[in-house]
């Protein structure tokens, strides 16, 4: 038989074959597609979008979203030029046969989003900014009159608050807690921490402030009373020594407390970074204080709420309140008693 002699494709007929469609639209059409997805997942929620919210949780959901679909598609299309270069170029192994399949070459696979769906918990951010969420323990039954004990328990309404600045603080977007050595406060921070699976630490320079002397004995927990019942905190090696509490206290005194703890969170943690401090209403009150660098705190009180929110952010060396004593996740909480409580954290000791 006769052999028929196949000419190969040249550069010329290379230069006929339709140029792929630029990515840009597609990369508009993603983040639209996100911004969807963001506002439809906070109505289901039942979160309404205030503007002081969406400033504090949307923006940096959408900066993320942006980058990462952003890297995402760059690298799909530098890929993508890869394989259209090498495996799919005329005459070259593994080319299309049909010429209208050589027309338009065909991306390859775009890589799934870095760790998964995009959602308001990814740890990473593009602003660079350390986020401080100053956390009122749940309501105590001192903070109802059922109680005088220094160390008293949360109530029952006080149990389903945990649940929810828990699932609140989970939604923002956490990477580590660090609570006050009180057992209300302990409660408080253990329930934060494992919904938003992070770590959780004893700093114990969050205590309560206390006007008078404690009383004898010790009337705190102590580290193997921690331990035992708080396995999952790291305890501070100061809290062997009962020289960490101060008492009695005056409000110059928790000021300048408050101070050191802004400026060792400044040192400790940098950009990117989200810290739920939980604490007491009157260091609450003293954080606000001592994040605006207010000298006296005699001249303003400022109320902080049971289970409420107030939110700091740092961006180098500027500082921005972006919200004091917020409370609307708390409007479907709900008593839960000592015996069904099954949140995540121990149940109340007693």
């Amino acid at each position: 038989m006769r052999e028929i002699p196949v000419r190969r494709p040249s550069a010329r007929d290379a230069v006929a074959v339709e140029p792929a469609a630029s990515p840009i639209p597609w990369r508009f059409v993603a983040i639209a597609w996100t911004l969807v997805c963001f506002i439809f997942r906070r109505k289901r929620d039942g979160d309404p979008l205030h503007l002081g919210q969406f400033e504090i949780r949307s923006a940096p959901l959408i900066a993320r979203s942006i980058r990462s679909i952003s890297v995402t598609l760059r690298s799909g299309l530098r890929h993508a030029r890869v394989a259209h270069g090498a495996g799919m170029a005329y005459g070259g192994e593994g080319a299309p046969t049909d010429r209208r399949e050589r027309a338009v070459p065909r991306f390859a696979a775009i890589p799934r989003w870095p760790g998964g769906r995009l959602t308001a918990t990814r740890r990473a951010s593009t602003l660079g900014s350390v986020f401080i969420h100053v956390v009122r323990h749940a309501e105590s039954m001192a903070n109802i009159g059922k109680s005088s004990e220094v160390d008293c328990d949360l109530s029952d309404l006080g149990r389903g608050q945990v649940a929810a600045v828990a699932r609140e603080l989970a939604s923002i977007g956490i990477d580590r807690v660090l609570t006050s050595p009180y057992r209300r406060a302990l409660l408080t921070a253990t329930g934060i921490a494992r919904v938003a699976g992070v770590m959780c630490e004893s700093l114990p320079e969050l205590h309560e402030h206390q006007p008078n002397a404690l009383p004898s004995p010790w009337p705190l927990m102590r580290p193997c009373d921690i331990g035992s019942h708080f396995p999952d905190v790291m305890i501070a090696d100061c809290l062997a020594d009962e020289a960490w509490h101060r008492a009695p206290e005056t409000d110059a005194h928790v000021l300048e407390r408050m101070a050191k703890v802004i400026a060792a969170i400044e040192r400790r943690f940098d950009g990117a970074s989200r810290v739920a401090l939980v604490t007491h209403g009157s260091p609450a009150g003293k954080l606000v204080q001592a994040f605006l660098a207010v000298a006296d705190a005699t001249r303003a009180e400022i109320a902080i709420a049971n289970a409420s929110i107030t939110t700091f952010e740092i961006v180098g060396a500027k500082r921005y309140v972006r919200a004091v004593s917020r409370v609307e996740h708390l409007r479907d909480a709900a008593p839960v008693s000592a015996e069904s409580w099954v949140n995540g954290v121990q149940p109340a000791l007693l």
